[in-house]
């Protein structure tokens, strides 16, 4: 799904995580928990947006954020992870009888389209470090919507754990609603 039509040019979306503990405020049982994270719409900034404080010595966030950073999103394209086979039942039987060969292919592609780059991303296919934090259920509905993901990136002192990356999930009904109150958080490293 385009994400297209709720970033508008005087809109804003702002993802806050917790930095006073080591799991960046994601909870691994329920990444669907909004104790330690949320993700907020403003549709217009000419409004009061809701501020929220920031401790920049909090040693426990992924990012220094004392120094703001510019991470560039382009629009491009992009082959599911081998973690995304419920996308699609014919991807999920090619995944299942050839495995290493579609996760060497996709490596190799993605090298060609990225490089070495870390690769953040608003939308598209979620590149999970480890296995999907998702039920295949949640999957294909009630999360199935990337907002975003963010790598660890070296260039930008952007840190998850040891070598991580975070997404952000929401429902295609609460992305058309700019609903992101049931939005799920989680990384891995």
């Amino acid at each position: 799904m385009s994400l297209k039509f709720w970033l508008a040019q005087k809109s804003i979306v702002q993802f806050y995580i917790r930095g006073d503990d080591d799991l960046y405020g994601a909870d691994l049982d329920d990444p669907a928990n909004q104790t330690g994270f949320r993700v907020i719409f403003h549709e217009d900034l000419d409004q009061e947006t809701e501020k929220h404080p920031i401790d920049p010595n909090n040693e426990f966030l992924p990012l220094d954020v004392s120094k703001p950073k510019k991470i560039e999103i382009l629009a491009g394209k992009m082959l599911p992870s081998i973690d995304a086979s419920y996308v699609d039942p014919k991807l999920s039987d090619l995944i299942e009888d050839n495995g290493d060969a579609y996760s060497d292919y996709r490596d190799r592609a993605r090298a060609e389209l990225f490089g070495d780059a870390s690769k953040h991303q608003i939308g598209g296919y979620p590149d999970f470090i480890q296995q999907d934090p998702r039920t295949e259920s949640q999957a294909k509905s009630q999360y199935a919507c990337l907002l975003l993901q963010i790598d660890s990136d070296p260039e930008n002192n952007i840190q998850w754990g040891d070598y991580g990356s975070a997404q952000f999930f929401t429902s295609s009904a609460n992305l058309k609603k700019k609903d992101f109150s049931k939005a799920l958080y989680s990384w891995a490293c």
